[in-house]
């Protein structure tokens, strides 16, 4: 593939992206203005405090697909002196707008996401001190859960509400992330969870049963390696960027990779985000889960060959960020050293 025509090619993806990310937040925006429309009829009035609607996942990085599920919280201000029948109050009305938003969501299609991660779930809908309370107790107890919901949050993004409140709820995110050099041990484990599944000689396993026999998991096997990987690299070096493309961005400025590799990393993530919206014009059966498959028999030979050259990308940046574990343990000994 020639230089303009990759050039192109990559601008054609990313306008195209941009556009389906952005129905995507007037859909979710406009969801929410109509929630608390419901919730002044129902008699409940107006927000009685300031809050922020969080985008998680794909939708925190702008990088949904056609077809997208939920993935949100919530983050709500309790006065600084208020009565216990005042707080009730407060929690009551933000646990009613989570029901009618998700509910609206849904009957939208954007059905919630398999592990609850959801305003209408407490865990992810608190006030801005207990959000604060359960990131400390997820750095304090770094097991693989504490730090996927750590590396999960990193991605929020404020679609709505109190940027202000967003903002300190990221702060206090970040200088956790930054304050532990050993913490990037814990993390790499959850970065590196998932499988490319590409062997000897190019070799590109596909699924041998089921359902997507002969298919190959596009969101799994190439997409989350690439994003994974530049998220860490991005958040251990102080980036508070959340879209992929943004944290290879700060990257490449901050010279903490080649730009070679942050061009090269760029154009297969974009291959990705093509290979995704592939794949929800493929299947046609309403299951959320197969928008993440690709069907091998309808990729062209080209396009085998750029999945390969992906995949080889998405293994070597695998093996770069392990190394960042001994990377941060000799900054903690060195931190020590200090006088």
């Amino acid at each position: 593939m020639g230089i303009l025509r990759r050039e192109r090619l990559a601008y054609f993806l990313t306008h195209e992206s941009e556009e389906i990310n952005l129905l995507h937040d007037r859909v979710i925006a406009r969801c929410l203005q109509l929630s608390l429309l419901a919730l002044q009829r129902q008699g409940m009035g107006s927000p009685p405090v300031p809050f922020a609607l969080l985008l998680f996942g794909s939708g925190g990085r702008r990088e949904q697909s056609l077809v997208s599920d939920q993935d949100h919280g919530l983050v709500y201000e309790l006065p600084i002196q208020s009565e216990p029948e005042q707080i009730r109050q407060i929690h009551d009305y933000f646990r009613e707008l989570a029901a009618v938003f998700v509910a609206g969501l849904e009957e939208a299609g954007y059905p919630p996401c398999h592990g609850n991660v959801v305003c209408t779930n407490e865990r992810w809908r608190r006030p801005l001190d207990s959000w604060k309370r359960e990131l400390n107790g997820w750095h304090d107890d770094p097991t693989w859960e504490n730090m996927r919901h750590l590396l999960m949050v990193s991605d929020a993004r404020c679609i709505a509400g109190d940027l202000h409140l967003f903002q300190q709820f990221s702060f206090h995110l970040h200088h956790l992330i930054q304050k532990q050099p050993l913490l990037t041990d814990r993390l790499i484990s959850n970065t590196l969870h998932h499988r490319v599944p590409l062997g000897w000689f190019g070799h590109i396993y596909k699924e041998v049963r089921g359902k997507y026999q002969g298919a190959v998991n596009i969101k799994n096997g190439l997409y989350l390696p690439l994003v994974n990987s530049v998220r860490l690299w991005a958040l251990v070096n102080g980036a508070s960027a959340t879209s992929t493309l943004e944290r290879l961005r700060f990257l490449e400025e901050r010279a903490i990779w080649p730009k070679a590799l942050c061009q090269e990393v760029s154009q297969h993530f974009r291959f990705a985000q093509s290979l995704r919206l592939l794949a929800c014009s493929q299947w046609h059966d309403d299951d959320y889960v197969s928008n993440s498959y690709v069907s091998a028999d309808s990729l062209t030979k080209e396009s085998r060959r750029l999945l390969r050259n992906a995949m080889r990308t998405a293994l070597d940046l695998q093996k770069k960020t392990a190394q960042l574990a001994s990377q941060s343990s000799l900054l903690s000994h060195e931190t020590r050293m200090l006088p």
